[in-house]
């Protein structure tokens, strides 16, 4: 099991993929994003969250988050059933960010996104909450694989069904980019997940 913060590049590798590691902070103070992994002769987990929230916050709810989806990770393998797996362990880590205090025991009031995804032999699962992506780049084409939960989606759907005019629409697009659904939040109102493996092919990359 391995969580890091700070830039770094690496390569682990079991009989079906090899992996690596960068982060780049680029011109911020500190990094509010963080990744963990554990790679097993036959499946590898490995997920990416994106804290937010002021001061220290950000860095603790990332943080919290790995190191509760990679705990539920162990603590429950090997799993029968990956997407309950990756969705308890989601909603586990969203009720542990929502409790976090300060040091005088305020609400932290932080969150994190997640992107986690669980390669079983050549099947991948996947979930995640918020914007932070999954791409699936095979023969020289690069697919989103999630969808990102933000309120443009929400926008975008209701101008589909005729919920809003053209002119409300425009009006509310400044605030598209808001997240409307992420680990903390209490509840998670959105997710995306696949409950099929999808079956991935020699030199896939995700």
């Amino acid at each position: 099991m391995q969580q890091h913060t700070d830039r770094i590049t690496m390569g682990e590798k079991n009989a079906y993929l090899q992996m690596a590691v960068l982060s780049v902070p680029g011109d911020r103070e500190e990094q509010q994003d963080c990744v963990g992994f554990e790679i097993r002769p036959e499946e590898c987990l490995v997920t990416v969250c994106d804290g937010m929230g002021g001061h220290n916050g950000g860095k603790q709810a990332a943080s919290t988050a790995v190191s509760t989806l990679l705990r539920q990770y162990t603590q429950a393998y090997p799993a029968a059933d990956v997407p309950a797996l990756l969705a308890e362990a989601a909603d586990e880590a969203d009720r542990r960010i929502a409790a976090l205090t300060d040091e005088n025991g305020q609400a932290l009031r932080a969150g994190s996104t997640t992107v986690t995804v669980l390669v079983r032999g050549r099947s991948l699962y996947w979930f995640s909450a918020g914007d932070s992506r999954l791409y699936l780049l095979r023969n020289e084409e690069l697919v989103q694989v999630t969808s990102d939960h933000v309120y443009q989606t929400v926008l975008d759907e209701q101008l589909a069904s005729g919920q809003l005019t053209e002119e409300e629409y425009r009006l509310r697009s400044h605030q598209g980019g808001a997240l409307v659904s992420f680990l903390g939040v209490g509840g998670l109102p959105q997710t995306d997940r696949n409950e099929a493996p999808l079956a991935l092919q020699e030199g896939d990359r995700l």
